[in-house]
């Protein structure tokens, strides 16, 4: 899909939607400006698919706030949707016959929060594992109110019981992230939905990997994404199992595939470097060692030593910028490695359905 920077940026989804010219955040926020103020101009869209226990958690987490509050459903069998009829405005159960994804699910919800509730200006994503911190949405409105470039702000994430165990330390590392302007975020923040409308939302059709690619066209539109230092939310991963994380790995590679397709024809190949290291660390190294091996079994395990090079690398880069402890930035550089060969799966899962041109089956891992 190609992009024409600066005259318009098509809808990933096909339906129509505001085209803005070079300029676009002026002429969005003139649209801001002429809502009605009388109304809240926040709006919450929360998204879910069995999340049980950790959804009521959330629900409690923003029910007090006072802002109009839609709930989404993937499919859940747990009773989810019923339980979200306590808490919400509104609640929307998507249809069957569409597959299920995290970006459908947000974007059904932003339409329907926009139905009856037509004057908000601002949007907050929460997904069903995650608690809003009561102070966050006061100082996001203030942050983005007075910055106008401003098409997404997010805070600080963390992992609930971050020492439980390995899976969810290695979580809470993922979650950290700098300060200011940053090129991405995560699906949990508070959105300009001008800004949103703009570029068409998020691609439905992706799986995983929605929020950097919808952050990625903001950006080439002219929007900036912004981390401020003040806690947001806590996540639940609910991960305890290797073969759990290594499923987020299969994933992230899928997201990789679908990001880079997707972009392949823009002047910015997106996301082009992820997938050639999937590549080369998952498929195209370990092919060299099976092919050296029977003539040369130095040749083989010279060439089997550059993983432990990039686990060195990956070691001291996280001791050094993220400030990690040796033990933590051990156990964080022993996944990336791992988690390569998993991501490659991921890849092989995008191209095959591409190929096969069936739906992008959703990747879970609880």
């Amino acid at each position: 899909m190609k992009y024409d920077i600066g005259d318009k940026l098509r809808n990933p989804n096909g339906y129509p939607v505001a085209q803005f010219p070079r300029g676009s955040v002026a002429t969005a926020n003139r649209y801001l400006k002429s809502a009605n103020e009388n109304m809240p101009d926040i709006g919450i869209v929360i998204i879910g698919r069995n999340e049980g226990e950790r959804l009521r958690q959330s629900l409690e987490s923003v029910a007090g706030l006072g802002y109009p509050t839609v709930y989404v459903d993937s499919g859940s069998t747990d009773g989810s949707a019923e339980l979200a009829k306590r808490y919400c405005s509104q609640v929307v159960q998507l249809d069957a016959g569409r597959p299920f994804s995290a970006a459908r699910a947000r974007n059904e919800g932003l339409a329907v929060l926009g139905r009856f509730a037509p004057n908000i200006h601002f949007v907050q994503f929460l997904d069903g594992d995650c608690t809003l911190d009561p102070e966050w949405l006061a100082q996001a409105h203030e942050f983005i109110s007075r910055h106008e470039r401003a098409a997404i702000v997010c805070g600080h994430l963390r992992e609930r019981q971050a020492s439980a165990n390995v899976f969810t330390q290695l979580c809470d590392i993922e979650w950290q992230g700098d300060v200011g302007t940053i090129d991405a975020c995560g699906g949990i923040f508070l959105g300009r939905i001008a800004s949103l409308k703009a570029v068409g939302m998020f691609n439905e059709s992706m799986i995983a990997g929605e929020e950097p690619e919808l952050c990625h066209r903001l950006r080439s539109g002219g929007w900036r994404i912004d981390r401020i230092d003040t806690p947001m939310a806590v996540h639940e991963s609910d991960i305890r199992k290797i073969s759990q994380l290594l499923q987020r790995a299969r994933r992230c590679g899928h997201s990789y595939a679908h990001s880079y397709h997707v972009h392949r024809d823009s002047p910015i190949a997106f996301k082009r470097r992820n997938l050639v290291s999937v590549i080369f660390w998952g498929a195209l190294l370990p092919l060299l060692v099976i092919c050296l091996l029977p003539f040369s079994a130095m040749a083989a395990v010279t060439a089997l030593s550059l993983y432990l090079l990039l686990w060195i690398r990956i070691y001291f880069h996280g001791v050094a910028s993220s400030q990690l402890t040796r033990k933590l930035s051990a156990l964080n550089s022993s996944f990336i490695v791992i988690g390569k060969f998993a991501q490659f799966v991921g890849v092989i899962d995008f191209y095959r359905s591409l190929w096969q041109k069936e739906d992008f089956k959703l990747i879970e891992y609880k």
